[in-house]
């Protein structure tokens, strides 16, 4: 009996309408998104320095991490629900880093929010993909169950 949590070797329609390959190709899609927002954050930390240095790449390098575990998350999973939760968890991310850099300033106390907030999401994200992967698995093995039954 096909449902949600299908493995994505079995290409069985789910009630939601959306075959388990779909789901894994859309989390692929989120990791994709995910990657697109982090560089677009990196390449906004570089209009606002001054100069490209090693230090201004490590601080873009670290603007984008918490977008990097969003996309290896999304390359591992493969059922619709954990799809839906790295959807929302990139929104989550993004929204927060929207309104956290807008807080930076010319000043030398708003640019901290370029090494701290990028810390908070990377624990937000990581506790996230922990939440998210666990469900997957889950999710693959109650399918593996109801198809040897």
């Amino acid at each position: 009996m096909p449902n949600a949590y299908t493995p994505d070797y079995v290409d069985v329609a789910s009630p939601l309408g959306m075959t388990a390959t779909k789901a894994a190709v859309s989390g692929r899609k989120i990791g994709l998104l995910s990657l697109v927002i982090g560089a677009a954050f990196s390449i906004w930390s570089f209009s606002i320095a001054s100069g490209i240095t090693p230090f201004v790449v490590a601080v873009a390098c670290w603007i984008a991490a918490p977008y990097v575990v969003i996309a290896i998350t999304g390359l591992r999973i493969s059922i619709m629900p954990a799809t839906v939760m790295l959807g929302v968890a990139l929104a989550v991310a993004a929204i927060f880093g929207v309104w956290a850099f807008d807080a930076v300033d010319e000043d030398a106390q708003g640019a901290l929010v370029l090494l701290f907030a990028p810390a908070y999401q990377l624990v937000g994200v990581v506790i996230a993909a922990g939440i998210i992967l666990t469900v997957d698995f889950m999710g693959r093995r109650r399918a593996r169950k109801h198809l040897v039954a």
